[in-house]
């Protein structure tokens, strides 16, 4: 499967790098869960609140307010405007992550996953649709019986021979497909990935344990994928 190229990771203790497109990795396992309570007050706008009220699971919890964090944070510097004046919202009929300001859509796109407490997101341009995904590589899962019973007949004999590692570079692309279709990852699954993605660009790459995937309508400028740590405001925890 052919992968357009770039650059290896950069690591970063704040955001720096103010230009579109914009991507980035955060593990949000290490942010102290005592907390949690003081950074959902401090970080999220009062619509984020009701949101995050919803999450059970902390490691659900840790995600959502690194995310909204690390998101905002870019966007505010970006475009010179308040923080607390941000908040990011779900838009159920465009299937969109927006950010919002004074009830206004800012105009770039964004796209988030996340996976074992890993988020990855992108910020682009207005004009630029993009989907992403990352996905966390269990080798104990059974990825056979999932080929075979989603996959689209040409991959099978491709995926049934080869090794975990590709049955989740391919999956996290079709996720990435379906965010930038907007379709469920069920019709994804069984159309054939490469026929999908020629109308795209496209780059599959591993970080540590997980397969991340960028699927996007303008071409991939080499640029490397920023590694965010934010230890000074999240109060990160690394016993």
């Amino acid at each position: 499967m052919h992968n357009e190229f770039l650059n290896p990771f950069a690591k970063n203790t704040k955001i720096k790098d103010l230009t579109l497109p914009y991507y980035a990795v955060f593990n949000a396992n290490n942010i102290c869960e005592s907390r949690i309570a003081l950074l959902i007050e401090e970080l999220l706008h009062r619509d984020e609140k009701i949101v995050i009220a919803k999450r059970k699971k902390i490691t659900a919890k840790k995600e959502y307010i690194a995310s909204r964090f690390l998101i905002k944070s870019f966007i505010s510097q970006y475009l010179n405007i308040p923080y607390k004046d941000l908040q990011l919202s779900f838009d159920q009929k465009s299937v969109q992550l927006n950010a919002m300001y004074h009830n206004s859509t800012v105009a770039v796109n964004i796209s988030l996953a996340h996976s074992k407490g890993f988020i990855f997101f992108a910020i682009t341009r207005a004009n630029t649709d993009i989907g992403i995904d990352i996905e966390f590589q269990n080798q104990h899962r059974d990825t056979q019986a999932l080929i075979k019973a989603y996959f689209h007949p040409d991959e099978l004999s491709t995926l049934l021979e080869g090794s975990k590692e590709q049955f989740y570079q391919y999956w996290a692309l079709k996720e990435a497909l379906a965010k930038i279709t907007k379709k469920t990852i069920l019709e994804v699954l069984k159309q054939k990935t490469t026929q999908q993605l020629s109308r795209f660009h496209h780059i599959s790459f591993q970080y540590q344990q997980f397969a991340l995937a960028i699927v996007q309508t303008a071409r991939i400028k080499p640029q490397p994928i920023n590694l965010i740590n934010f230890d000074e405001k999240l109060q990160l925890n690394y016993e």
